[in-house]
């Protein structure tokens, strides 16, 4: 589970509701980087976003929200993802954990 940065346990994540296709699904993708011999790390257990949903990623300084973005968008690579699929706008679906586990991510663009 995801620590809220206030001390307190993150809300759980709802499901999609039934018939619909999350256009980002996200299970278990987690990045660590290492600055001034200090480590972060970030952890996602389970992020589903349908389409016509808005979401805003939120935080204090540090915990990870541009890091999240970073990797939705491929700016970085994940150390783990047990599933990451991205719905492009023409209806294709893209299965970016299992491009990152073969090393031929640079086909996305």
């Amino acid at each position: 589970m995801i620590a809220d940065p206030r001390g307190g346990p993150a809300p759980r994540p709802r499901p999609a509701p039934t018939g619909t296709r999350p256009v980002v699904a996200i299970e278990g993708l987690a990045k660590r980087r290492e600055r001034g011999g200090v480590a972060f790390a970030l952890h996602v257990p389970e992020l589903l976003i349908e389409a016509g949903e808005f979401v805003v990623v939120v935080g204090e300084s540090g915990c990870g929200e541009s890091t999240l973005l970073d990797l939705m968008a491929l700016v970085l690579e994940p150390d783990e993802a047990r599933t990451f699929r991205l719905v492009r706008s023409d209806g294709t679906e893209v299965d970016l954990a299992g491009l990152w586990r073969r090393g031929d991510e640079r086909r996305l663009v």
